[in-house]
């Protein structure tokens, strides 16, 4: 289907991403609103994208070495001509409507900068409890998000504008690994004042795959810069007098979060003590685990609950340990500069002496 309004550009990072790449493009092929062009920036991967079957318009920019997602990004969107860049990930199936959606949004709502779009609840056969267990958190926080306007960009399916795009320069190049880069960059647009518009029929379907230990890993990685980045100053916008601006870390969750390490504690103490804390906890999954349990086979929710305690556990350690590394590396730096300070000021005293 060709267009009459403005044009859209796919960017997509890559690394070592070709177990699911030639699947993503395949989904773009079959777009009821195809895409202008496709831009795919290898970031560095060990094997070079190449070979891959797009009967469109396609370059592939490469980088030497891997320079983490956000300036892979950057470079896609520097070299992109479309009116409108969609950001997508290398492990994504795309419904058939995206780019539709998208350019329905754009382009009859002229005050909103940009498109989310979610995860689809749906997971492909044969993923295991951790994969599906990710992929339905990320879709269920999405989701029960009530007003459309948000400050959100998670950039597995994000889409902007271009000419703002660039006037915001771009996703923040320092945070290399792929961990709150975007989500720093959807702060910064609605702090500016633009909008972000969350369409949950606008839905991607994930590819990528988790082992245990991935999952632990990858949250505590994420939880750890996120704590980092809030002392920083890369804070969530307020909201305004119309609920605007939420985010997706729902308040009953982070709730959770910080109780998930009292059980221990608790348990420690008292049984009665440890009654109330596990009730309390449990009210605070509730809605979470009632979504999981219309949708997944009993022996998936029960590991389920479990997994959620980890996962939950493992985010306030991250949190706990981004915001004592912050703090620690604040006061090395200070001791640093006031180091450094009293070597000039006394080295300017012995050669005035002189």
């Amino acid at each position: 289907m060709k267009r009459n309004n403005a044009s859209i550009s796919i960017v997509i990072p890559a690394r070592d991403s070709e177990a699911t790449l030639q699947t993503t493009l395949d989904s773009i092929q079959k777009q009821t609103l195809l895409p202008d062009e496709v831009i795919i920036v290898d970031d560095g991967s060990k094997t070079p994208v190449q070979n891959l079957d797009y009967n469109y318009s396609m370059k592939i920019l490469r980088n030497p070495e891997s320079l983490g997602p956000a300036a892979a990004r950057n470079r896609g969107a520097q070299a992109a001509e479309g009116d409108i860049i969609l950001f997508v990930d290398a492990d994504v199936f795309l419904s058939p409507d995206v780019t539709l959606r998208i350019s329905k949004i754009l382009n009859t709502m002229t005050d909103t900068c940009a498109v989310q779009g979610v995860y689809s609840q749906k997971v492909p056969d044969g993923y295991n409890v951790f994969t599906r267990y990710q992929n339905h958190y990320y879709h269920y926080v999405f989701k029960r998000i009530a007003n459309p306007y948000t400050a959100i960009c998670a950039t597995y399916c994000f889409a902007i504008r271009r000419n703002i795009f660039l006037d915001m320069g771009g996703f923040d190049t320092r945070i290399v690994k792929p961990t709150v880069e975007d989500e720093a960059f959807g702060y910064s647009l609605a702090n500016a004042g633009h909008t972000i518009y969350l369409d949950t029929d606008c839905r991607v379907m994930h590819l990528a795959k988790y082992n245990f230990s991935q999952l632990i890993f990858r949250k505590f990685r994420m939880s750890f810069f996120q704590a980092g980045n809030f002392f920083s100053g890369v804070k969530p916008p307020l909201l305004n007098e119309a609920g605007q601006n939420k985010t997706h870390h729902p308040a009953d969750i982070l709730f959770a979060v910080v109780l998930s390490p009292l059980l221990f504690l608790a348990l420690c103490i008292k049984l009665p003590v440890f009654a109330v804390v596990l009730f309390v906890y449990i009210s605070a999954n509730i809605r979470f685990w009632r979504f999981l349990n219309r949708i997944e086979a009993p022996v998936f929710f029960v590991e389920m609950l479990f997994i959620t305690w980890v996962d939950q556990v493992t985010i306030f350690i991250g949190l706990a340990a981004g915001t004592l590394h912050y703090f620690v590396s604040l006061l090395f730096n200070r001791l640093s500069t006031r180091e450094i300070n009293q070597d000039i000021l006394q080295n300017n005293t012995e050669n005035s002496q002189q």
